[in-house]
């Protein structure tokens, strides 16, 4: 159950189909690819670490996700993904895993459309972090998401939603912090957000 968790805390931020390549290259349309989009214009370094809270039933997990860029070229975005989770004996395991990205990915066949939601802000200590929120619905799930294009990554926070057998999944995800190497836009920033997830 923990591994299947993991592999939705993960996915939530970086779909599978995104990490598809060359092998698809060639045989339909190809498009840019949003997650290699996001990361690209940033230098290596750079950084964001998130919580990742699932709840399905009555399970209940918390792990920590940092996504690190470490390599940027005109083909593709090397990441690194360092997964924290605590035991209830308070210890912690640390997975870590690199992922490839590439600039261009297959176009899905039948994409779910993203619908516009607006602006938001969200409090950032002090001062006001302005997002972009989208919700995409699927016949498998229904998905939020905020984003700031100052943010390695984008995402600033999300909330997936899906039935399977009449049990609901919720996997909420919340950006903690952030750090921004090379010449930076935006200089580190500590994020907190509260989520109430019903």
């Amino acid at each position: 159950m923990l591994r299947s968790i993991l592999v939705l805390c993960a996915l939530t931020l970086i779909p599978a189909v995104v990490l598809a390549g060359d092998e698809m290259a060639g045989e339909t349309e190809m498009v840019d690819n949003p997650v290699y989009q996001s990361w690209a214009g940033f230098e290596p370094g750079s950084s964001a670490t998130y919580t990742c809270t699932t709840t399905a039933g009555d399970v209940i997990a918390e792990v920590t996700l940092t996504y690190t860029l470490e390599e940027a070229t005109e083909d593709k975005v090397v990441l690194t993904l360092e997964t924290v989770t605590a035991s209830d004996e308070g210890e912690e395991e640390t997975v870590t895993q690199t992922i490839e990205c590439p600039a261009s990915i297959e176009k899905p066949a039948e994409a779910p459309e993203a619908v516009a939601q607006g602006k938001e802000t969200i409090q950032v200590g002090d001062e006001e972090l302005i997002v972009s929120c989208t919700k995409t619905t699927s016949d498998e799930a229904t998905t939020t998401v905020w984003t700031c294009s100052t943010v390695p990554g984008g995402t600033v926070k999300s909330i997936t939603e899906s039935t399977v057998e009449g049990e609901t999944t919720t996997v909420a995800m919340a950006l903690t912090s952030y750090s921004v190497t090379g010449p930076a836009e935006v200089p580190p920033v500590d994020i907190d957000i509260e989520m109430d997830i019903e």
